[in-house]
């Protein structure tokens, strides 16, 4: 007998824009439901994340409402989880405890019965889980059946669920099926059928697992066709009832609870196989890795040694992207704050929890990675972990009863040099004086946004896909296929050349980063990245200090570098108003050899606003706003002005810059070229400004700017 667990996990991250979600109830999550309502035989788990169930109860309750039944006769298996689907391994041990039961305690409340089990989120899988799932009161998981070859089992091995342990706190795990996720639904139903022959022995039981993304289901490229207008689903139905004499479908808990482990096992750190080949930190590792699989399959060798090459690790995205480093190294922060504040304010235990529902929220998956979807790209899911990171921070303020400013100086991101941190109740201000003595992020805490929360453009090894070549052979390789494909094995581009949009940053773009150029740099220089630098100023170490003078925080940074490989200085001053979010800087440029600089000093300023194509998201140079295409914030030119302002109505804010004199300021998009659920598409980031000022025969120059941030 073959006894088939099945399990739909549905998720929307925290940030999505409704409609999104609403397009995934009417194609998804309702569809299949309505289907499955119709062959009361078939029994399943669904995970609904606390997103999702939060969503629901607002928007669709009838949804909740029809499942009722159906858990309470045990037809439905309810998972557990993360309430807000965080990568357990990258929180502290409090946070991962707090996300499960938060879940588990709302399905009990609303539901009335307790998961016994639980989806971890994209099956990141690390050894020590077992004792955090088994303290949170999780006796089972589902991982993907490449965690168990990758600890030395073979396929043949895979015919039930194992124990696992950690300090003696077991756990049950279930491998999924691999080759079901890439049938199901995208090749005919009769395959899936014919696979579960192969492995079917008359006399002998064996489990087989599908666990997968619901949202596959309908909402994945061509699924809606597929699945329920040419009646997937409804086969796929009918050949389980058909087909009840050899194959059962038994929810995964009901498996743990009624049967007996087929054998213990420690797993490796794992995930699906198609994370950890996107985990690899380098885009020449993502291609030879590729290649090394392409070689293994040309030679019939991937069955066999295929399940000793595991590919990365998920915790190297923030490698990859140190911007993922530096959102996970804030979460951190926060939430060590809220503990201590927590233990320290008893009293204020509501106000702590609200700050701590936002805390969790920010956990979400979903922008702290990086693969066939958008994740770290989707400027909107990143947007929306800075706001509940800020939201718990101001909660946390008014705890702590916030006056006047503090500044911190640490390695906060674990890069090996220290930052500056300074915070007041208006604004959080982080300065990396390793990076230019740059500002890399702006929070202004009114409006709960992160002003510079930006991402460097990089080549990434799915690029190489953009070509040509690459187009012709996928139209042809996906010519005359009615079934849906798999989203693994679809290359579409959402619009044409966007290979020539391909731009790869030299350094990340923050805020007073300090160049030299030769010449005047036109608007295109700025968004290539092909300044033409004759200083050695940019992404370079500053020494730093900090004073205080009554209600004003100074940060001084300085460097003694070279421009032409002749000596030159340049210190700035930021200045901070303790009781604002206003920031002023003083610069000072001087040759140390006393001779003419004969040079281009620019300052760069980079700013992520809401969205770069929106009529009501614009500049202002010198309180005018340019006529037509030439006023959005992705646009590209060059204006003279000693004056510069960001506007964004939907975000309700206003960013303005003085310059203490008449610059040039050149403007440009920072726009990535990635992959999403639909391919390729083109990304804004935020929006780059470069004031620039020829210094000539000076030997030494000076310069005062204010920056102010204001609510409209």
């Amino acid at each position: 007998m073959i006894t088939l667990a099945l399990a739909f996990h549905n998720h929307q991250p925290v940030g999505n824009f409704g409609w999104v979600i609403e397009d995934a109830y009417q194609r998804a999550y309702l569809p299949l439901l309505r289907v499955l309502s119709s062959y009361p035989s078939i029994r399943f788990a669904q995970h609904y994340t606390g997103i999702l169930l939060d969503w629901f109860s607002e928007h669709h309750p009838e949804l909740i409402q029809a499942i009722v039944p159906d858990v309470a006769s045990g037809r439905i298996e309810l998972l557990g989880g993360g309430y807000y689907e965080p990568i357990l391994s990258m929180l502290p041990e409090r946070d991962r405890i707090a996300q499960i039961t938060r879940l588990s305690r709302r399905i009990e409340q609303r539901f009335g019965v307790a998961p016994s089990g639980m989806w971890l989120a994209e099956r990141v899988w690390e050894p020590s889980l077992p004792s955090t799932l088994h303290a949170a009161g999780m006796r089972y998981t589902i991982l993907d059946d490449t965690h168990f070859k990758l600890a030395g089992l073979r396929e043949s091995d895979l015919t039930g669920y194992f124990l696992t342990e950690d300090q003696g706190r077991p756990l049950a795990v279930l491998p999924i099926d691999k080759r079901l996720r890439y049938t199901i639904p995208f090749e005919a139903p009769e395959a899936t059928f014919e696979y579960l022959q192969s492995l079917h022995r008359p006399g002998e039981d064996r489990l087989v697992v599908f666990a997968d993304d619901g949202e596959k289901f309908g909402v994945w490229p061509d699924t809606y066709r597929t699945v329920y207008e040419h009646g997937w689903l409804k086969r796929f139905c009918e050949l389980l009832v058909e087909n009840a004499s050899w194959v059962r479908t038994v929810p995964p808990g009901e498996v743990v609870a009624t049967t007996r482990p087929a054998g213990r096992i420690y797993l490796p750190t794992a995930s699906y196989a198609e994370m950890l080949h996107w985990a690899l930190p380098t885009a020449d590792g993502f291609l030879e890795y590729e290649a090394f699989e392409e070689t293994l399959k040309k030679y019939h060798l991937q069955e066999r040694y295929g399940r000793f090459a595991g590919g990365g690790f998920w915790r190297n995205f923030g490698v990859k992207y140190p911007e993922i480093n530096a959102m996970q190294k804030k979460m951190l922060r926060v939430s060590d704050r809220l503990a201590r504040l927590r233990a320290a304010h008893p009293e204020r235990e509501t106000e702590i929890e609200r700050a701590y529902t936002d805390l969790l929220s920010s956990q979400c998956n979903c922008p702290y990675w990086h693969g066939v979807f958008g994740g770290i790209y989707l400027a909107n899911i990143r947007m929306a972990m800075y706001r509940s990171m800020i939201a718990a921070e101001r909660a946390l303020d008014a705890v702590e009863g916030r006056e006047g400013a503090t500044v911190a100086v640490e390695d906060y991101n674990v890069d090996g040099h220290e930052e500056i941190i300074y915070e007041n109740r208006e604004v959080s201000v982080y300065l990396a004086p390793a990076r230019g003595g740059s500002i890399f992020e702006f929070d202004y805490k009114p409006l709960c946004h992160n002003f510079i929360d930006l991402l460097n453009r990089r080549r990434e090894g799915y690029h190489v896909r953009l070509s040509k070549g690459a187009h012709a052979a996928t139209a042809a390789a996906t010519a005359g296929h009615e079934e849906a494909r798999s989203i693994h094995d679809i290359v579409r581009v959402k619009e044409s050349g966007l290979e020539r949009a391909l731009r790869y940053d030299r350094y990340p773009h923050a805020l007073l980063v300090d160049h030299f150029l030769a010449n005047e740099p036109l608007s295109k220089d700025l968004r290539n990245g092909t300044l033409a630098e004759i200083g050695d100023f940019f992404n370079s170490d500053y020494a730093a200090s900090v004073d205080r003078e009554g209600p004003r925080t100074h940060i001084t940074l300085r460097r003694e570098g070279t421009v032409r490989n002749r000596p030159v200085a340049v210190q700035k001053r930021i200045v901070f108003d303790d009781g604002s979010a206003d920031m002023e800087v003083e610069y000072s440029v001087q040759a140390l050899d006393g001779l003419p600089i004969r040079a281009r000093f620019g300052i760069e300023m980079a700013y992520a606003m809401s969205a770069g194509t929106e009529p009501d998201r614009y500049y202002e140079f010198s309180g005018e706003r340019p006529e037509g295409a030439a006023a959005l914030l992705n646009s590209s030119g060059i204006v003279e002005g000693d004056a510069f302002a960001l506007v964004d109505e939907w975000l309700k804010a206003k960013i303005s810059v003085e310059l203490g004199s008449s610059a040039t300021i050149v403007r440009a998009p920072i726009e990535t070229v990635s992959l999403s659920e639909e391919g390729f598409e083109r990304n804004y980031q935020g929006s780059v400004l470069l004031a620039v000022w020829d210094i000539g025969e000076a030997g030494a120059w000076r310069m005062a700017m204010k920056q102010r941030v204001m609510s409209t």
